[in-house]
């Protein structure tokens, strides 16, 4: 982010490094403007409300290879849940009247697609909406690991940020997967690694030590 729509090195704001999906940093656009060499660029706020950076005012690149809509603006006919906390179900399409919670890895089948304000929603076959925000939901079918077996010893943690030890596994254990996430999910700086969260805590979902077998 910079504070003038030419972008010099000199006159950067924060930066932000790639993130996993469902953990991508969020921008409220609030104006457009064209650097010099006719560069499109989004006039931005920060709403990360867990960072640092929260509130932070200035320009980004509009280059469709850094920056995506938040929302999904076309119609889809399977949405596959990928949020760790889930998505809720609402009666009504300003997200009013919930209905019930779709835990991460669960498959959708959605029959149309409206626009509340800047936002879209769908429309689920009950007559009933959840949000088309792409750091929640992802379009198509996406299997969702249920099951996975421990290939080289590893440790469980008590946090997805792998904050204290409080379980060493042996190899060949199978272990029962609740959901899938990453760790560091509000820093600017790292990445983050993949998680699976299992009964009593955290542990790695790095291929070479875990496999998925359901």
């Amino acid at each position: 982010m910079y504070s003038n729509k030419d972008f010099k090195k000199s006159e950067r704001i924060a930066s932000y490094a790639k993130k996993p999906r469902i953990n991508r940093p969020m921008f409220v656009v609030t104006d457009y403007a064209k650097s010099k060499a006719g560069n499109l660029r989004y006039v931005v706020r920060d709403v990360n409300h867990h960072s640092k950076t929260a509130g932070k005012k200035g320009y980004i690149t509009a280059d469709y290879a850094y920056v995506r809509p938040v929302y999904y603006h076309s119609s889809h006919k399977t949405l596959t849940v990928i949020n760790p906390s889930g998505v809720n179900e609402y009666k009504n399409k300003n997200l009013s009247g919930k209905v019930k919670n779709f835990k991460q890895g669960t498959q959708l089948k959605v029959k149309g697609f409206v626009k509340h304000n800047l936002t879209t929603r769908y429309l689920l076959s009950n007559g009933h909406y959840i949000t088309g925000n792409r750091k929640l939901v992802i379009a198509g079918s996406q299997k969702q690991p249920k099951q996975i077996k421990v290939k080289k010893a590893i440790y469980r943690y008590n946090n997805a940020n792998f904050g204290k030890r409080t379980k060493h596994i042996k190899n060949g254990t199978v272990l029962k997967v609740k959901k899938w996430e990453y760790s560091h999910p509000y820093s600017a700086t790292t990445f983050g690694a993949k998680r699976y969260a299992v009964a009593g805590g955290y542990v790695t979902a790095n291929s070479k030590y875990v496999k998925v077998i359901k």
